[in-house]
């Protein structure tokens, strides 16, 4: 760094955002640091500013963290479907910049996923039986946001919602 200077004594001319992740999971359990720098019109990097971040796709902290060395940080939280956002920055003396971020399709792990039964394997006639279905990818990584549907043989005289969509533990729960 070339150094620093308070940006009530100057004005920014360049407004850079990285990502310390090009890529990441399509999953509200995925996060990212999006670093956001700040530069006058002799390289100086400004502190003490305010940048707002906006996204297309996923959630952000706004406005970003001044770490008070002309860098600023946040924290992005991805959205559960696959593709690309767009995440922007601006000062406020207007000037903006914009990044994009690859969400990546999560693969369904069989042998990371698990199907429960709450209380025990038998169930006695008129009794609520609970199914609780965590799905996880290969990694361990929940997945947020799918629907799972329940299909319970024989389906005689059962009151039961087939479907439901994980939360972003990658959990949904079935009663019947």
């Amino acid at each position: 760094m070339l150094g620093s200077i308070d940006v009530s004594e100057t004005s920014i001319e360049t407004v850079e955002v990285n990502l310390a992740a090009k890529e990441i999971s399509a999953s509200q359990s995925a996060t990212t640091t999006v670093i956001v720098k700040l530069k006058n019109k002799d390289r100086l990097w400004g502190k003490g500013a305010t940048v707002n971040l906006t996204v297309d796709k996923g959630t952000i902290q706004t406005p970003a963290l001044d770490n008070n060395d002309g860098t600023y940080s946040a924290i992005y939280t991805a959205a559960d479907s696959a593709g690309m956002a767009k995440i922007s920055a601006v000062t406020g003396n207007g000037k903006l910049a914009t990044t994009t971020i690859k969400l990546l399709e999560l693969v369904l792990s069989p042998s990371q996923s698990t199907v429960e039964l709450a209380a025990g394997v038998t169930f006695q006639t008129g009794e609520l039986a609970s199914v609780l279905v965590t799905l996880k990818a290969a990694g361990g990584l929940p997945i947020s946001g799918r629907e799972v549907t329940l299909i319970v043989d024989p389906a005689d005289n059962l009151k039961l919602n087939p479907s439901a969509v994980t939360d972003q533990g990658g959990k949904a729960s079935f009663q019947f």
